[in-house]
C-alpha cells in the first residue's frame, strides 16, 4: 500500500520471473506471475533493461505487462505507459536493502514443530541484505552447508517498508508500509544450532539465502 495514494494501493505477492534470452525459458519463468493478481505492485526490468515499478495488468498467461509507476516509493504517480515484463526483481525500494529484520517462533505451530516454548518476547534476528535475490534466481548452497539434512526453506510473509523509520508509533509504522510479499527464509540448520553456536543470523545470511 502507498501512503496518501489510494489510486495505486497494491499488494506485493506472487511476483516471480527470470529474464532469459531463450523465449521458452522466458515464458516459463514469467509464467510464475500467474500466482499474482492484476493490480499488484511489481518491480521489474522491461524490454530496455531498466528497473521499473508498475501495476500488474491482466494477462493471457503467456506474457505479462505492467502500467508504469513513477516516483515509487515516496510520491507514486500512475502513468499511461505500459511495458512488457522481462525480469521480475526483488521488490526493494532501496537495493540492496539497508536491513532485513526477521522474527522467529511467532507461529504456535512452528514452535511446537521445533519443540520449543512460545517466547515471552518476540525473537528478532537479522539476515544479510546481500542475501536477497529475485524470486526465481538460483540458490547456490555453499560447500560448508551441503551435508544433509542441513539447508531448509521457510515460507515467510515479508513486509516491505517504503521509507525510513525510527522510534515510530504503530500508526506511523503502518503508513510506511509499501506492501507485502512472499520470502524464502533459507536457513542452514546445523549452523543455526551447535555448528554455528546458535547464531541465527549466521545460519540465514549466506549469499543468496533470501529469495524475495
Amino acid at each position: 500500500r502507498f501512503n496518501g495514494a489510494a489510486a495505486v494501493v497494491a499488494m506485493l505477492r506472487g511476483c516471480r520471473g527470470v529474464r532469459s534470452a531463450v523465449p521458452g525459458l522466458l515464458r516459463r519463468s514469467i509464467a510464475s506471475l500467474a500466482a499474482a493478481s492484476a493490480g499488484n505492485l511489481v518491480r521489474f526490468r522491461g524490454t530496455k533493461g531498466q528497473s521499473r515499478w508498475g501495476k500488474l495488468l491482466e494477462s493471457d498467461g503467456v506474457s505479462y505487462q505492467a502500467q508504469i509507476l513513477e516516483g515509487v516509493p515516496t510520491e507514486p504517480v500512475l502513468t499511461d505507459q505500459v511495458e512488457v515484463i522481462q525480469q521480475v526483481l526483488a521488490p526493494l525500494p532501496v537495493d540492496p536493502a539497508p536491513a532485513i529484520i526477521i522474527m522467529g517462533l511467532n507461529y504456535r505451530s512452528h514452535a511446537a514443530e521445533t519443540g520449543k516454548d512460545l517466547p515471552r518476547f518476540p525473537v528478532f534476528a537479522f539476515k544479510n541484505p546481500a542475501s536477497v535475490i529475485g524470486p526465481d534466481d538460483t540458490i547456490f548452497i555453499p560447500k560448508v552447508a551441503r551435508e544433509k539434512p542441513e539447508v531448509d526453506f521457510e515460507a515467510e510473509l515479508a513486509i516491505v517498508l517504503g521509507r525510513a523509520l525510527r522510534n515510530a508509533e504503530a500508526g506511523e509504522a503502518l503508513d510506511a508500509v509499501l506492501g507485502v510479499t512472499g520470502a524464502n527464509d533459507v536457513s542452514a540448520r546445523r549452523w543455526q544450532g551447535k555448528k554455528g553456536g546458535g547464531q541465527w543470523s549466521r545460519a540465514k545470511s549466506f549469499d543468496i539465502f533470501c529469495p524475495l
